[in-house]
């Protein structure tokens, strides 16, 4: 009680005296640094998953790749973007032909 479930002699809380817990560290620390650890090695799988994933593909597909983000600059998704927007704005138009009508 008060005690690190995995790293049981890092005191996080203790009892008061008239009753309830006072926290003395609200995390682990070497629970910290051990999260810290992991997601550094998932960071590394990562990125040499996607460097295997370049180095196999094409050089004609990566130049693909390269002319379409010049061309789209900002995410993947820009154009789809920019359909919602056109569609946007179609609707205003329609909205204010209705209400001039009216």
């Amino acid at each position: 009680r008060g005690y690190c479930v995995r790293h049981p002699h890092v005191r996080l809380r203790k009892k008061k005296m008239l009753g309830g817990w006072q926290i003395l560290i609200t995390n682990c620390p070497e629970c910290c640094m051990a999260e810290m650890n992991r997601l550094k090695r998932l960071g590394k799988k990562k990125k040499k998953k996607n460097d295997k994933l370049t180095k196999s593909m094409p050089a004609n597909s990566m130049q693909a790749m390269a002319e379409e983000q010049e061309q789209y600059p900002g995410s993947s998704r820009s154009q789809s973007r920019r359909r919602n927007d056109n569609f946007a704005d179609d609707v205003k138009s329609v909205r204010s032909s209705r209400s001039k009508s009216s």
